[in-house]
């Protein structure tokens, strides 16, 4: 099921009072929608994309421009065998200079180091593969462009935390600002108690496992 987005528009709109669109039209309504996914990705993990990249003679690569964090890298010398991909071990700065000090060892990536804008793949690379990388992440949603046809681009779960978002948004637009601050206060709250069930699906008993004694030899 995908939540259409002007289902999203029009209960945000009913929640301030305005459900004929009168004060604010569906166009502004549209922004705020493509606003409001844009500030819930920045602030949950919410939309993860896988994307490949071709494997050039160089150890630096360019991060995905919608790129929020990293989360995996892999590698692949056969990319049409889907079997054969190789994940990547996470490499930190320290490690990184103390393996490139003076000699920079070439051949098939086994580790990758996250930057900024960029990272950089360890050993170097010593031939081109088309496609023979692959980069998951955390990113941005797309926009909606028409409300009439698209759904929300960030899952449905999220529905209401959404409209949320946005009725702060129009609350702001109608010059109606302490009640924006009231209701931005009850968002941000909310986000501290869901963040849990937003970026962790899995509902396992490890967690809940009760530690056996200290004492060896107890149990």
């Amino acid at each position: 099921m995908s939540v259409p987005a002007l289902d999203v528009i029009n209960d945000a709109a009913l929640a301030i009072g305005d459900p004929a669109f009168t004060r604010l039209k569906r166009p502004q309504w549209l922004v705020i929608l493509n606003q409001s996914q844009r500030d819930m990705a920045r602030k949950l993990r919410l939309v993860r994309h896988t994307a490949t990249f071709d494997i050039e003679d160089s150890d630096e690569y360019a991060m995905p421009d919608d790129c929020i964090q990293s989360v995996s890298f892999q590698w692949n010398d056969t990319p049409t065998n889907r079997e054969t991909w190789r994940w990547l071990a996470e490499m930190f700065e320290d490690e990184f200079r103390a393996g490139t000090d003076g000699a920079f060892a070439s051949g098939d990536p086994r580790k990758y180091l996250a930057l900024t804008d960029t990272f950089r793949l360890y050993p170097r690379p010593d031939r081109e593969i088309d496609g023979g990388g692959k980069i998951t992440y955390w990113g941005m949603p797309d926009n909606v462009t028409d409300e009439t046809t698209q759904a929300i681009t960030i899952r449905d779960t999220a529905r209401d935390t959404l409209k949320e978002r946005m009725v702060i948004y129009g609350l702001r637009a109608l010059d109606r600002f302490d009640k924006a601050r009231e209701h931005e206060q009850e968002w941000i709250a909310s986000l501290t108690t869901d963040r849990e069930k937003f970026e962790d699906r899995s509902a396992d008993r490890r967690p809940r496992l009760r530690p056996y004694p200290s004492s060896f030899g107890e149990r």
